[in-house]
């Protein structure tokens, strides 16, 4: 997971992050999202990424001690989701 800031016109600052998943193949480098998330999504591992990518970027923002200036809202974390991971109650 990383993390690309999200800025916040006005102030020029972040105001938050959208958490991004990427794979960084051993020997072939950086695999594009548009070549693994279609095979994560026809294997059925797409929920599980899904969460994992849920789980890890939320565990590593309770570590952030970020302040949003004052009178602007709290800085936030950004998490993409497929349809099949909203169609699912257990989300």
């Amino acid at each position: 997971v990383v993390y690309q800031p999200i800025i916040d016109l006005d102030t020029m600052r972040a105001a938050g992050v959208e958490a991004l998943l990427r794979w960084t193949h051993p020997v072939r480098g950086a695999i594009s999202p548009e070549e693994f998330i279609p095979l994560c999504e026809t294997s059925g591992m797409r929920p599980r990424l899904g969460e994992w990518v849920l789980e890890t970027a939320m565990s590593t923002a309770t570590g952030w001690t970020i302040q949003a200036p004052p009178g602007h809202p709290p800085f936030f974390v950004s998490i993409n989701a497929s349809g099949i991971e909203l169609g699912d109650p257990q989300y």
